[in-house]
């Protein structure tokens, strides 16, 4: 929706169950595009089974320096970025909460593992448990936003 929003083209989503289909129906011209991860479209694309016109992210990523960002081409709505992270309980202890961000931190901050990674489009940042409370609040009021600025109604939410 935000894409056909922001290049101002009659785009029709397209369900899938992974990345697998989703290439098979690239290959054979059943859909022109997608809009799918980094790291599921990162291998197809080198071995030249897909092409990926744009990342985006608010930067060009080490894992793949030839690949522009959709803000480099003029989209700034586009201007997406994924991150993954851990979560714990929210009755989990403080102190165990610290303890396990140091262990995480230690393990995700080691230089082979950062190496192993990066060629998988994955750049390792860590923060602290505050910081990511403050980039999950700023992530949803973006989305909040993108949503209704596109018409998308959230679903009620899951126990």
């Amino acid at each position: 929706m935000l894409l056909r929003r922001s290049i101002g083209e009659s785009l029709e989503p397209v369900h899938y169950r992974g990345v697998v289909p989703i290439l098979g129906d690239l290959r054979d011209g059943r859909i022109p595009a997608t809009v799918n991860t980094l790291t599921s479209l990162l291998p197809p694309h080198r071995g030249r089974r897909a092409r990926i016109v744009m990342t985006t992210g608010p930067r060009r990523l080490s894992a793949a320096p030839g690949i522009p960002t959709a803000l480099e081409l003029g989209y700034p709505t586009l201007d997406m970025e994924e991150w993954f992270a851990f979560f714990a309980s929210p009755s989990t202890p403080a102190p165990l909460v610290a303890q396990l961000n140091r262990r995480l931190r230690s393990v995700i901050e080691d230089r082979e593992l950062v190496e192993v990674l990066k060629p998988l489009g994955l750049e390792v940042e860590t923060t602290s448990s505050d910081e990511l409370t403050a980039l999950i609040d700023t992530h949803r009021r973006d989305w909040q936003e993108r949503m209704e600025a596109t018409g998308i109604k959230a679903a009620a939410a899951v126990k």
